[in-house]
């Protein structure tokens, strides 16, 4: 992006008949950089959570934001005809599809590995759970998930699109939550254990 950047201003500036050539090779050449640099990015978003951690989602997609950003910013300086318009409509297509993707994913970690003492604390039983231990593991676990993630999104996506994928993942679990936790009826002994 740094090489187009520079080159940008002389393809800007090149509106006579004569040097038009220069300004369609500069389009001709983004375009074609712009859609090998998002098939790369499609291959390694592919491998998450596989082969891959959840930080490569979160790089992968501040990449495509930022092509996107230039893309978004060339088409509008250069001309009112969308010259970019097949290559922003992919990464704005592709960059929804990650965000859904990361989302999910960090739901389901939640739910399947973190959100596991609404059904296994015996909520009913009469003794005191684990030797007085408390019964908040999976809430203080699930803290800890979100301020993990919340410290890659702030460190590795622009700001718009790393609050959003919070947001998403915060309500989604906090509905899973409530409804697991809505449906428990604590003997007194466990309730008292709820730190």
């Amino acid at each position: 992006m740094e090489e187009y950047d520079k080159l940008f201003p002389l393809a800007l500036a090149c509106t006579s008949d004569s040097l038009h050539d220069i300004r369609s090779h500069f389009v001709d050449a983004f375009s074609k950089t712009a859609t090998s640099v998002l098939t790369r990015l499609e291959e390694w978003s592919s491998r998450v959570p596989d082969s891959a951690s959840l930080n490569t989602a979160l790089i992968v997609l501040s990449s495509a934001i930022h092509v996107l950003y230039h893309a978004s910013h060339y088409n509008e300086q250069m001309s009112k005809r969308p010259l970019f318009l097949a290559v922003i409509k992919r990464y704005q297509d592709f960059i929804s599809d990650l965000q859904i993707h990361i989302t999910s994913y960090c739901v389901n970690v939640c739910a399947t590995s973190l959100f596991m003492d609404a059904e296994s604390h015996h909520w009913e039983d009469n003794k005191a759970f684990y030797e007085g231990e408390r019964c908040s593991f999976s809430i203080q676990m699930w803290h800890y998930f979100c301020s993990g993630l919340r410290h890659d999104l702030w460190t590795n996506v622009p700001p718009f699109h790393g609050h959003k994928i919070f947001s998403e993942v915060l309500e989604e679990t906090l509905a899973l939550l409530t409804f697991r936790y809505a449906q428990v009826h604590p003997n007194y002994k466990r309730a008292s254990q709820i730190r």
